[in-house]
């Protein structure tokens, strides 16, 4: 009953609110690849706190939009169009509808309780990402794929959870 009330309350604020984007973008048992491109591995905040663990990386939204940029210019060039392309055109888009001085924040939230600590201690997904894109936008499609590969391999890992019980 609650949730038919909360879909039909929402679905009648979107008549009346039909250009209304979503200010948080949610992803269930992984983080899209293209949400890492915003990010530096510098920018990565991994901490054992009395409340639990947290992993979230967080920027300015200029050097969110940057990278966004720089990233579309290599993909471009390095792939041609497609899947990849289109999803961060998509999330460039979205960035464009909040004020420039703004922080764009990637939280891990609670993908934090169902992986080891260790695990999420050596995940460096935005740091992969920004190695991959140098690596193509140098010419070595070698050492993007292993970047690329070390990547996949982590989220699969991720997302394989979804189906345990």
């Amino acid at each position: 009953m609650v949730r038919r009330q909360a879909v039909a309350d929402f679905e009648r604020w979107l008549e009346r609110n039909p250009d209304a984007r979503p200010w948080i973008r949610s992803a269930t048992w992984h983080v899209p690849v293209r949400w890492f491109v915003l990010f530096g591995d510098e920018e990565r905040e991994f901490t054992k706190g009395d409340d639990g663990l947290i992993l979230r990386y967080r920027t300015p939204m200029v050097q969110a939009r940057r990278r966004v940029a720089r990233g579309l210019k290599v993909l471009k060039e390095a792939l041609g169009e497609g899947p990849l392309i289109d999803g961060l055109v998509d999330v460039g888009r979205w960035l464009e509808e909040f004020h420039p001085r703004s922080l764009v924040e990637l939280d891990y939230g609670g993908l934090v309780h169902t992986l080891p600590a260790g695990q999420l201690e050596d995940d460096h997904s935005a740091a992969d990402v920004a190695e991959g894109l140098a690596a193509l936008r140098d010419g070595d499609g070698e050492r993007a794929g292993v970047a690329y590969e070390r990547l996949t391999d982590r989220w699969s890992v991720v997302r394989g959870r979804q189906n345990a019980s």
